[in-house]
């Protein structure tokens, strides 16, 4: 499926050069956007089948910035690049998620008869102890996180 979402993101860019009438534009359009769809799900999926569970937090949120930052930075930057270099150069980058398609058979997984996935070790190797402290893992938690178990102990610790 991961290949599938990336055959149908990439692959209709180029198309949406062949005709500037507004029904070829929002069909080609509406193609592309299943195939974002589907990227995104199997993705997120995928990065929980291939890491290992102690860093599925971590890899989803990288996989959260490599879907967003793009979408962030290229597509306000697109009418200004299809002025500079012209719409052919726009769509045709927009066909770089083929790139992608060339990486998923190796990350497709062997099926039993059943249907149910063969297990497979994850990419990443298991890690020997504790998990190092990461900087601005708290970060969510608000700037009084790293300071909230002293203060416990400090609570605790008074008369």
């Amino acid at each position: 499926m991961l290949g599938a979402g990336l055959l149908l993101l990439g692959g209709p860019s180029l198309l949406l050069l062949a005709s500037d009438q507004l029904g070829w534009i929002l069909a080609w359009s509406v193609v592309r956007g299943v195939g974002f769809g589907i990227l995104t799900v199997t993705g997120s999926a995928a990065v929980a089948l291939l890491v290992r569970p102690a860093r599925h937090g971590a890899a989803i949120g990288a996989y959260g910035a490599a879907i967003a930052v793009p979408q962030l930075v290229i597509l306000p930057a697109s009418p200004w690049l299809a002025d500079a270099a012209g719409f052919w150069t726009v769509f045709a980058l927009g066909t770089l998620p083929l790139l992608g398609s060339i990486a998923t058979p190796r990350l497709a997984r062997p099926c039993t008869r059943t249907g149910t996935p063969v297990p497979t070790p994850p990419l990443t190797p298991p890690r020997q102890g504790p998990e190092p402290p990461r900087p601005g893992a708290d970060a969510s938690a608000g700037a009084a996180a790293p300071h909230a178990p002293a203060a416990r102990r400090h609570a605790t610790a008074a008369p």
